[in-house]
């Protein structure tokens, strides 16, 4: 009785979507309860090897070892390969961790629609990854999505474009470049939708926000995104391998 009174007050359109998000959550959990059976393939067991040989063995990167991945994917295996050992379980259990971490983002930049919109886009994005099976795991592309998710977040969530969210925007992109290149083309137009959405102009003197030009706040989230690269640069100096790099 209590199922039928429910019905009665609710549109079919709502029970409908309502069942797709149910469908979208069932597969999501069966997929990742699958997921966690998965073995490496395809490129993640190459880049993680090349890391561990880096770390553990000394190999000079690029000279040593070819491989044509920027610098920041090897310093990011060797991260993980530290905290969580080389293995099969380390290598899970970052993928998790970063799924997880993405989706919660995810879900967060959502909720500007409404609940439902943002968990259909939780399980939805969640079904797309694990859809294309172990072949996706900790792919470089995948890897370079959160750290610009958090950056849509902050420049969406903040009221206010402060020194230090453009340092960290700036940053995030700078993450996601060393692994990526390509991947810094949404900063500027990620910046240029954060002051729109400001009502921000971009001539003239009262280009202005929160007391800061748009000039100055560019330079701050310039100076973010430089500062993995620098890194990148220091360990490829530091392991003598600039030269093998370049070439």
């Amino acid at each position: 009785m209590d199922v039928i009174q429910w019905v009665s007050k609710k549109s079919y359109l709502e029970i409908i979507n309502a069942i797709i998000l149910v469908c979208l959550a069932i597969m999501f959990i069966i997929f990742f309860m699958c997921s966690t059976q998965w073995r490496m393939y395809i490129d993640s067991p190459l880049l993680y090897y090349t890391a561990y040989l880096i770390d553990e063995h000394q190999f000079v990167p690029y000279q040593d070892v070819f491989e044509t991945s920027m610098p920041g994917t090897f310093l990011f295996h060797i991260v993980v390969g530290k905290i969580f050992g080389y293995g099969l379980v380390g290598f899970r259990i970052i993928d998790i961790l970063w799924l997880s971490t993405l989706l919660f983002i995810t879900w967060k930049i959502m909720q500007v629609f409404n609940s439902r919109v943002a968990w259909a886009s939780v399980f939805l994005f969640g079904v797309s990854y694990y859809s294309y099976g172990p072949y996706m795991s900790l792919q470089r592309d995948y890897i370079g999505i959160l750290p610009i998710a958090i950056a849509v977040y902050l420049i969406l969530s903040k009221p206010r474009l402060t020194p230090m969210i453009l340092f960290l925007v700036g940053l995030l992109f700078g993450f996601a470049a060393s692994i990526k290149p390509p991947a810094i083309v949404g900063l500027p137009i990620l910046m240029y939708f954060g002051y729109q959405r400001r009502g921000v102009r971009y001539s003239g003197r009262s280009s202005r926000s929160t007391n800061m030009s748009v000039t100055k706040s560019i330079s701050y989230a310039f100076l973010g995104l430089l500062v993995l690269p620098i890194i990148c640069l220091i360990w490829l100096i530091s392991y003598g391998a600039l030269a093998p790099f370049l070439e």
